[in-house]
């Protein structure tokens, strides 16, 4: 999607004089005016106050959660029956084109509603419905709520007695800039409607890749090894059965060797086995130490980059491996992953130089349930000792390279998509800081 031409058309003011905006379509003058949202709005409310039954197959109902992306999440959002839905109150059933804003715990999330069909809403998030649409346009007003100006504004007005919450009175007097011209509400809005377009064509870019690379490194990666009498039925073809003994299911998907030929049965290993723990050489350093030791070379934990010393104990190309944290059981970040070049890294992440492809063993890490190699109590652990145990299933070093080459081709396409994007989020907010006064 091209919007360049778009932004040719913004001029920048030479003076800045009253309430005028720091870029502006070129058609357009004049001092824009603040006044108070519930001058446009007198429908500001909120919805279900009591917790209900949810159902597998209802209504869906939609809290702060649902609207944390910017959008309205309705496929996960709970359900209720469509009985408890109608003994409901009108306020607490929004219709298509009102705005939500989340106005308990969580303050500021904002979404508009794109749907004609029934949901309900609860009391964590306030609804707002414009009197007139062409006097104030929800899809501008929505943008401003996404600027930091707007929500500096509602956090200033948040009661934090027990629990930080937003009154529906105060939204009222939220502060808006409106343009002279409503035609300028609207090309405003519809400039950054296309920006957003482009943002989610990106995230949807970079997710279909993402998908697709787990599919591929199941497919990769779905080797077994099984006790041959598991085994009646299989297709002798593709596995050797061998009466008494382990056999190794190969994956879906194989490479073969660059001269056509077959690469030999893969074996079952130790981490132990396949790479040499360094962890004698790590150095923990306090807070202070590193503030004192500010530098350009990075200092690593267990999911990543914490800071930069100003030297290094590793150099050359490793695999770390979180030792310990919550992450280990719920891989709400990469375990294990490649560093190469100089770095320092503490006592949180195990250090291994693999013996073969180190890309392939992050990877190969990167799978594993871990709950078996648990050696912590209170606080989920890897000790190197239960480290060195972890079973792999290793192909040659020849197909580790092969396999290793093809999914970092993708990692390379998910990285270019993921600097793109972030380029894009970053644009945006510079627009939303400056096309709003």
């Amino acid at each position: 999607m091209k919007i360049e031409n778009d932004v040719s058309t913004i001029n920048s003011p030479l003076s800045i004089e009253g309430n005028v905006p720091k870029l502006r379509f070129g058609e357009f003058e004049g001092k824009w005016s603040t006044e108070q949202l519930g001058s446009y709005s007198k429908h500001i409310t909120y919805g279900l106050t009591i917790r209900p039954k949810f159902v597998e197959d209802g209504i869906p109902l939609i809290s702060a959660r649902e609207i944390t992306s910017g959008t309205v999440k309705y496929s996960e959002a709970p359900q209720i029956s469509l009985s408890e839905f109608n003994n409901l109150s009108d306020k607490a059933k929004p219709i298509v084109g009102d705005l939500f804003l989340s106005k308990t715990g969580t303050i500021g999330f904002s979404a508009k509603n794109t749907t004609s069909e029934p949901i309900a809403i609860t009391q964590n998030i306030a609804v707002i419905r414009m009197d007139d649409v062409s006097t104030l346009s929800p899809d501008y007003a929505l943008h401003y709520f996404k600027t930091k100006k707007f929500y500096r504004s509602a956090i200033s007005k948040v009661n934090q007695s027990t629990i930080m919450d937003l009154q529906l009175g105060d939204i009222k007097r939220l502060p808006i800039p409106i343009p002279p011209n409503a035609t300028e509400q609207q090309k405003i809005a519809s400039f950054l409607s296309k920006v957003d377009e482009k943002i989610g064509l990106l995230s949807d870019k970079k997710s279909k890749l993402t998908e697709y690379k787990k599919g591929v490194m199941q497919q990769l990666f779905s080797g077994k090894w099984v006790n041959s009498g598991e085994l009646k039925g299989a297709n002798s073809g593709e596995v050797k059965v061998d009466s008494g003994k382990l056999t190794f299911i190969p994956p879906t998907l194989r490479f073969k060797a660059d001269d056509g030929s077959e690469f030999p049965d893969w074996e079952e290993k130790k981490l132990g086995d396949v790479c040499e723990f360094r962890d004698s050489q790590r150095l923990p350093l306090s807070s202070e130490e590193r503030q004192q030791r500010q530098g350009q070379y990075r200092y690593y934990g267990a999911s990543g980059v914490i800071d930069y010393v100003d030297d290094f104990l590793f150099d050359g190309e490793f695999v770390l491996l979180g030792e310990d944290g919550a992450n280990i059981i719920t891989r709400s970040t990469p375990l294990a992953f490649v560093v190469k070049g100089k770095f320092w890294v503490n006592n949180h992440a195990h250090v291994l130089k693999a013996l073969g492809c180190t890309y392939f063993l992050a990877q190969s890490l990167e799978l594993l349930n871990y709950e078996k190699y648990n050696s912590g109590t209170a606080q989920p652990k890897l000790n190197a000792a239960s480290c060195k145990k972890i079973e792999l299933n290793m192909p040659c070093e020849a197909e580790q390279t092969k396999i290793a080459n093809f999914l970092s081709a993708i990692d390379q396409k998910i990285e270019l998509v993921n600097s793109e994007l972030d380029k894009a989020k970053e644009w945006k907010k510079g627009l939303l800081q400056q096309m709003f006064v």
